[in-house]
């Protein structure tokens, strides 16, 4: 959770990921979440076996926009860009990761970090 005030105008957040599947039961998917909004997700197959990704949000008064990319060791290269409606100069803002694997196997968070660039 990073508390409202924390951020100004012309902070940019980055979120940088590495996920690590084990096993072979089935594909599993991942995703990072921007307050309320998913700001990247990817469904992988069972073949995967690890993955990383950034998400990066600059703080802007008005637009809220963010980009993204991943890659996993068979997932090609993605990037997607976008907008997150949350208030986080007010509110603040919780980034947070999820994974979901088949039954029988794991994901594995091996590197969550995010860093303000005043």
């Amino acid at each position: 959770m990073i508390p409202g005030g924390s951020l100004a105008a012309g902070d940019r957040i980055e979120v940088r990921f590495d996920i690590e599947h084990q096993g072979s039961a089935g594909a599993y998917s991942f995703e990072v979440h921007w307050g309320t909004t998913t700001v990247l997700h990817r469904d992988a197959t069972a073949g995967d076996s690890q993955g990383t990704g950034r998400a990066i949000s600059p703080c802007g008064s008005e637009v809220r926009s963010r980009a993204n990319q991943s890659w996993d060791t068979a997932l090609p290269f993605a990037t997607g860009v976008g907008t997150a409606a949350d208030d986080y100069f007010t509110n603040g803002i919780t980034i947070d990761s999820q994974a979901l694997a088949a039954s029988g196997d794991t994901v594995t968070l091996r590197n969550f970090s995010v860093v303000r660039v005043p």
